[in-house]
């Protein structure tokens, strides 16, 4: 009776060890699950905020470029402003490279 009730014993607890390592193994695999979606967010955050950058940046160059040539073409800064929303600081960096 008593080999019976520890052979029971042993069963309850290699039954708790198994329930054990496999708790262990789900909670890694949820870990590696939310690791990885964090990263497909950030990932997807990173592209979305370099194509906002590359918009923004791009508008700024053809005001830019737009400024160039109405400068070559004699117009005076107020049209310039007027036409492309630069400031007179801006205006006048671009006229010192334009030749």
């Amino acid at each position: 009776m008593l080999s019976e009730k520890s052979e029971g014993i042993q069963e309850a607890v290699l039954t708790l060890k198994e329930l054990t390592e496999d708790e262990k193994i789900q909670l890694q695999c949820e870990a590696r699950e939310m690791y990885e979606h964090t990263m497909a967010s950030a990932e997807r955050f990173g592209r979305i905020e370099g194509k906002r950058e590359g918009k923004i940046e791009g508008k700024i160059e053809g005001k830019r470029e737009t400024a160039e040539k109405m400068l070559r073409d004699g117009m005076d800064d107020e049209q310039i402003q007027k036409y492309t929303g630069l400031s007179q600081k801006d205006i006048e960096e671009i006229r010192h490279t334009v030749k």
